[in-house]
């Protein structure tokens, strides 16, 4: 069953780094203007993550607490793959619903949606790069907005029936789900800023070594508490030692 929990499509999980674009031998003061705000960005963003993780931790944590108080060992039949076809599917989309509501935990803990804002009004010369970053901004706000569901709820309304019929509100925010624009291949902070090589001046690279070190940093500092919870989850759900 680990490799069911670890395949299961989360939203916000976008973690692929595009291709160096070459930019211009003299850029225009306006690219080079929003690639300095960008990183500025970057790297309030990263510094506040950093700031916050115990209140994260706390956060992300109390929600896997919760799911084991009300609804633990609710989805088994997805781990032992017994029941119906039907049965199995409608759990394996509870299952989604669990994974996407413990994403949403996990990033409205962060100081996303400031950031995200703040991206929304730069702009390149180039206009794959200036769509690319709205592209990203539009998802993070999308994502941080979102409100969890009320999971076990939906569980139990679901395993009424034997998982046999999904309640109207799982339907609802699955469907609600598609409005999440695709932020494409370079959706990373990382992946953004290697586009935007060549727009950089001496003390702006210098910056940049400092916007990766903190991504760096940001991603050791909460990796681990993502990581250990989002597996806690799945075996909170799905049996002890399901996902991994």
């Amino acid at each position: 069953m680990r490799f069911f929990w670890g395949r299961v499509c989360v939203v916000a999980a976008a973690l692929t780094v595009a291709s160096a674009t070459a930019a211009a031998a003299a850029p225009r003061p306006g690219d080079v203007k929003a690639t300095r705000t960008f990183i500025a960005i970057g790297e309030r963003y990263f510094a506040q993550s950093i700031a916050r993780q115990a209140a994260i931790r706390h956060k992300t944590v109390a929600f896997v607490d919760s799911v084991a108080s009300s609804c633990s060992d609710s989805l088994t039949g997805l781990a032992m793959q017994t029941g119906s076809q039907t049965a199995l599917k409608d759990q394996a989309v509870l299952a989604t619903e669990a994974q996407i509501d413990y994403v949403v935990t996990f990033m409205r803990a962060l100081p996303l949606h400031a950031a995200a804002a703040s991206l929304r009004s730069l702009q390149w010369s180039k206009r794959g790069l200036t769509r690319a970053v709205g592209s990203f901004a539009r998802s993070a706000l999308i994502l941080s907005a979102l409100r969890p569901t009320n999971l076990c709820a939906d569980i139990r309304a679901s395993a009424a029936t034997g998982f046999e019929t999904l309640p109207a509100a799982t339907r609802k925010f699955v469907k609600g789900l598609t409005a999440i624009p695709d932020a494409g291949s370079s959706a990373s902070w990382d992946g953004l800023l290697t586009r935007m090589r060549g727009y950089e001046t001496a003390s702006m690279r210098r910056a940049d070594t400092r916007f990766r070190s903190l991504d760096k940093r940001s991603a050791k500092a909460l990796g681990k508490t993502y990581g250990d919870q989002y597996t806690r989850l799945g075996n909170v759900l799905l049996g002890p030692g399901a996902a991994g």
